[in-house]
């Protein structure tokens, strides 16, 4: 498929999407294709205007063949409402969606079955990274689909990406940001209790951090998330503790179809759940350690690493 002078939709201007559309519009307009982006949130429309994007105020239904609608809004059934809100999707036969949203496989796959009846061709292609990534255009994107038969439009995710990886099938894109996200959810843990061991014994950052990122310790967490979101003080890496538990539970929804027991992730889930009972599905995801803090040594985070 070629988008050349044709049009793109994005629908979901958040915190991901915000960056994402941003990305997609500055190449696509070097590529003479106009871009118009959708959210329900006046708020997050103003925001991406104010930003010097593209915006309407109404959902996007004018788009139909050798058009290409971008989704990135935070789980199945938000997709779902998108697809919903084009209207009759047999008038949108030929019509390509890039899915860059955490769906399930399951979701996936129905979602993409159902649209093929109408010619619409549906694509999960979720990204990961997380927001700072998003905002630098060093994603990864996992596309279901065959290199060749994105080829035409594999510039689009390439707008924001460090890499593309094509996965092959339909559903497996989702299935591989579900495996990712929660080898980092949980590993995430081990990593919290670790450093909280560390710190507890009276060792720096400087010193810990030395050792765990060029030792066999070494994790995103200890790389990234802990020293820029929470040595800081910040506690503000954008990634919702709302959203880890739906993605931990995708990946267990996942196992169970597949006949596996993730028994690492079962506890892992329960740990978060744990988390989500006391602090607001809206809370950072870097509270979570806060949490852990609080189970392995009784003193809060802020405490243990000196942040007040």
């Amino acid at each position: 498929m070629s988008v050349d002078g044709a049009r793109i939709g994005f629908a979901g201007l958040g915190q991901m999407g915000f960056h994402l559309a941003g990305h997609v519009e500055a190449a696509a307009t070097a590529r003479g294709v106009s871009v118009v982006a959708y959210d329900p949130s006046a708020e997050m429309r103003e925001r991406a205007v104010a930003a010097g994007r593209t915006t309407t105020d109404e959902p996007l239904t004018e788009l139909g063949d050798g058009d290409l609608l971008c989704i990135s809004v935070p789980d199945g059934a938000a997709v779902r409402a998108v697809i919903a809100g084009l209207g009759d999707l047999g008038r949108c036969s030929g019509l390509v969606i890039l899915d860059f949203s955490s769906v399930s496989p399951g979701d996936a796959v129905e979602i993409g079955t159902m649209a093929a009846t109408h010619g619409v061709r549906y694509v999960d292609a979720p990204v990961t990274g997380g927001v700072a990534a998003a905002e630098l255009g060093t994603l990864t994107t996992i596309a279901g689909s065959n290199e060749a038969d994105l080829e035409a439009i594999a510039w689009v995710a390439e707008a924001f990406s460090k890499k593309v990886v094509y996965a092959g099938q339909l559903g497996s894109g989702a299935l591989l940001k579900s495996v990712n996200n929660m080898i980092f959810n949980v590993a995430s843990i081990a990593s919290m209790e670790g450093i909280l061991l560390a710190r507890s014994a009276g060792i720096t950052d400087d010193v810990l951090l030395d050792v765990l990122n060029n030792g066999t310790g070494v994790t995103y967490f200890s790389q990234v998330r802990y020293p820029r979101y929470i040595a800081s003080g910040g506690f503000d890496a954008g990634m919702r503790v709302g959203l880890v538990n739906k993605d931990l539970q995708i990946a267990l929804d996942a196992a169970e179809a597949a006949g596996v027991d993730l028994e690492f992730c079962n506890i892992g889930r329960r740990m978060w759940a744990d988390a989500l009972d006391v602090l607001d599905p809206g809370a950072d995801s870097t509270e979570m350690m806060d949490m852990v803090s609080k189970r392995v040594s009784g003193v809060p985070v802020r405490d243990v690493l000196g942040l007040h």
